[in-house]
Parts: structure tokens; sequence; C-alpha cells
């Protein structure tokens, strides 16, 4: 049987064998052979008491010293197995995370280095790219494991570049940007004229679009003329002009035209405003020359104090009751009223009093003979202009009745502005 004090020299001898054998024992891996040198200092272990009345009997205690030693060192070795282990696989991910992370795109690593089992990392980062956080995250390499310093700029990689020329170029929604790989950029679509100038000009700035191709690419201002063309299908006289989506319809046009266009925007992709308070209808025209003869027409007295009319003022009444039933039917077409002022005056002889009543006579004598005719007349209203008596003798090209016609405002006729 062992001895009594043989557990306490036991856990001298263990605290000796790892005081000075310790080299040993980190590189144990299992084998008896290795433990030789150990040999010696468990000798003095290997000690019984017997009874005198026993015989020869196995010798246990060794067994179970060894054993229990065996055990011991193999149970230090595997943990510092695994401890071995632990490290490399640790080292291996993170030399895996700086590979995948010098792979990414957007990425340049310029630098790395490993202090104290953390990595040190420098580089650039295109902020259009994922991040380095991110790719290290994805490698399943842990946050406190690595420490970034990361500058921004811009690089050529193909998403990258995809989403720099959708930022630079800012293309409406009728238009497509494509980036094939050997770095041309396609677009294709509709679009105002400014904006594909525009483009045409920022689209080779983005580092990886080599070549810009808008071949494909539809000036929108003109599609829009095109339809509105098509649509309205405007007289040669009249222009339809189109800017940055915006309409505008300039010219002369039968008023029956005019009145034809859509009370609305007309249904047309891109359209954002239809105008037309520049458009004057050809009606507008030809009443605008009979007003101009109407005015520039006179009823001549040949007496100082006459009144009645003969028959070469009646001719002329007629002629003129012609013009004036003209333009009352065009003004009536473009819903203007008009009113014809018709001006009665004297040549300055005679009193003020006789003068007022003969102008005023004149002014009611060639009302009356208008409205006799079987034609529609505007509203007529009378005026008397006379002259104070001149001592140089009476003005007798002032002995006549003239005309103004009131209520055109020509400027203003038509005004339209269809959103």
């Amino acid at each position: 049987m062992p001895p009594v004090c043989l557990r306490d020299e036991l856990a001298a001898v263990l605290e000796e064998i790892h005081r000075r054998h310790s080299a040993l024992l980190e590189g144990f891996d299992g084998d008896p052979a290795q433990a030789t040198p150990v040999a010696p200092l468990m000798e003095p272990c290997l000690r019984t008491e017997t009874a005198t009345n026993s015989g020869k009997k196995f010798p246990w205690p060794l067994l179970l010293i060894l054993l229990a030693t065996a055990g011991v060192l193999a149970w230090w070795g595997y943990d510092q197995w695994q401890t071995r282990q632990a490290a490399a696989e640790h080292q291996a991910l993170q030399t895996a995370a700086v590979a995948t992370l010098s792979s990414a795109p957007g990425i340049v690593l310029t630098d790395w280095q490993l202090s104290d089992g953390r990595l040190q990392l420098q580089g650039l980062h295109d902020p259009l790219t994922p991040s380095p956080d991110s790719v290290l995250a994805a490698s399943g390499l842990p946050t406190g494991d690595y420490s970034l310093s990361f500058r921004g700029f811009q690089s050529s990689d193909h998403a990258a570049a995809m989403k720099r020329s959708q930022q630079r170029l800012a293309p409406p929604d009728s238009v497509t940007l494509e980036l094939d790989r050997s770095g041309i950029l396609t677009a294709t679509g509709s679009a105002p004229a400014a904006w594909i100038t525009r483009a045409a000009l920022l689209a080779t700035t983005v580092p990886g679009v080599a070549h810009y191709d808008d071949t494909r690419l539809e000036d929108l201002d003109a599609r829009i003329q095109r339809q509105l063309n098509e649509l309205l299908q405007p007289p040669e006289s009249v222009t339809i002009h189109v800017s940055d989506g915006h309409a505008e319809i300039t010219g002369e046009a039968p008023l029956v035209w005019i009145r034809s266009l859509p009370p609305t925007s007309p249904p047309v992709a891109g359209l954002n405003s239809l105008r037309f308070d520049r458009l004057q209808p050809l009606e507008m025209q030809r009443l605008t020359a009979l007003i101009g003869m109407i005015e520039s027409s006179t009823i001549e007295f040949a007496v100082a104090g006459g009144v009645e009319l003969d028959e070469l003022q009646l001719s002329k009444i007629e002629s003129l009751a012609a013009l004036i039933g003209e333009a009352h039917q065009h003004a009536q077409g473009m819903q203007l009223a008009l009113e014809l002022q018709i001006i009665g005056r004297t040549d300055g002889s005679g009193t003020p009093q006789q003068n007022q009543f003969i102008a005023r006579e004149r002014a009611a004598r060639v009302a009356q003979s208008l409205a006799a005719y079987d034609v529609p007349m505007p509203g007529f209203s009378l005026r008397a202009i006379t002259l104070a008596p001149n001592h140089a003798g009476p003005n007798d090209q002032m002995r006549r009745v003239e005309f103004r016609v009131l209520g055109v405002e020509q400027s203003t006729y038509v005004s339209g502005r269809k959103e």
C-alpha cells in the first residue's frame, strides 16, 4: 500500500517537474518516451509500505502515479494544442479578411499590419461602394480585431461609375442610362435639349466612363413639338415652339381653328404647359384693316353752316356702311363689342352756340343715314367738336364728320395658358 505521505511528496515532485522541464511539458504529445528525463525525479515516489506477513504484490501505486502523471501531461498538452489551433484559425481569418478587403470594389488597401493580434488597415474608399466595415463584417472578423484609416476617392469600378453617372447627370424619368463593361455609357429615351447638351459635357468626367453615346436619345422638346403639330394641325401662319417641356403657340390663325384648341393641355408626354396669349386670329388682321379704312373716312360739307347731305355724301356713307357692317361682323365673331363714335366738326365761323348745334346736327344726320341701311351695325355715339372764331377766317377743312372705332384691344384679344 502507498505510504501516508505519498500525496504530499507527489505534489512536490510535480512542482519540480514544472519548474525544471517546462519546455518538455509544452512539447509533450502523449508519447511516454518523452517523459524519460522526468523519471529520476519520480523515482523517490516509488515507495510502498508492506505488512510483515504479506507476500510479493503487483506495484499498483506506481501504476497509479504513472497514469495520473500521464493524464496531467495529456490534459496540459491538449490545452496547449487548442490554444495554438485557435490562434492559427484567428490568424487565418485575419489573412482572409485582408484578402477580401483588397479585392472589394471601390477599395484600395495601401497598407496593413498586425500589432498585438489586431489588424491596422489603411487605404482609399469610394463612398458609392460598400464600406470597409461592412466588407470585414461579412468576412466574419469581429469589430474589435481591427482599426481602419481610409480616405475617400472616386473609383472606376463599374457599379460606382453607374451610380456616379446617375448622380452627376441627374437624368429625367424619361431617360435610361446603361454602362457596359467596356466603359460606354448609353442614354436612351427623351429629354429636353438643355439636358442633352449638359449630359454630353459631363458624362465623360465620371471615372469609369470612357465614351458617351446619346444617339438613341430623342430631343424631348422636338418630340413634343412634332406631336403637337400632328395633333393640332396648325395653319402655316402658326408656329409652335417648345422649350423645357413648355409650349407656346404664336402667329395668326382662323378664329375657328383657335376655338378648336382643347380646353386643357393635350395628352402629350412631357408637356408641362401650353400657352397661346400671343396668338392672333386672322379675322383681327381684317378687322384692323377695316377699322383703319373707317377712321380714315370723312364726310365733308361745302357750306359753312350746312347740315344737309347731298348725293356724293350719301354715296360715301353707303360705302362706309358696308365697311362698318363687315367690321361689326368680325368683331362679333371674336366676341368684341365695337362702338362707332361719329364726330361732327365746324369751321369756326358763327357763335359757339351755332357751331355746337351745327357740329352735332351733322353727326346726327350721318348716323341716321348709316342706320337706314339694312346692315348689322354696332352702337353709335355722337360727339361735337367746334373751333373758336378765327380772325384769319374760317377753316373750311374742318367742315366735316369723322369716325372713331372703340372697343378693340388687339394685344389682349387672345389670352390663353393651359397647364
